[in-house]
């Protein structure tokens, strides 16, 4: 599965990811351009990997050009958000 490319962070379909790996964060930021990302952390093998990935779910006028809606990004180690499926 390749994702879509977005200043070098692939962003994915929430299709194509299973939430059961993922617990909401309270983490907050904001980015000028995209607007106010909402986190998650990831549960891989009993590890959590904290703020793994991310998703902006009102994104900013010039980032809804960019990123597809329903999307979320991810980083960290191996596959956090376990895409096998939602």
């Amino acid at each position: 599965m390749t994702g879509l490319p977005v200043e070098g962070d692939e962003y994915f379909s929430f299709e194509d990811v299973n939430m059961e790996f993922l617990d909401e964060s309270p983490t907050y930021t904001v980015c000028s351009w995209q607007g106010e990302p909402s986190y998650d952390t990831a549960l891989v093998d009993e590890r959590r990997n904290a703020d793994a990935t991310w998703y902006y779910p009102h994104p900013s006028p010039a980032a809804s050009r960019h990123l597809p809606a329903g999307s979320g990004s991810g980083g960290g180690a191996g596959d956090p958000v376990g895409r096998s499926g939602r």
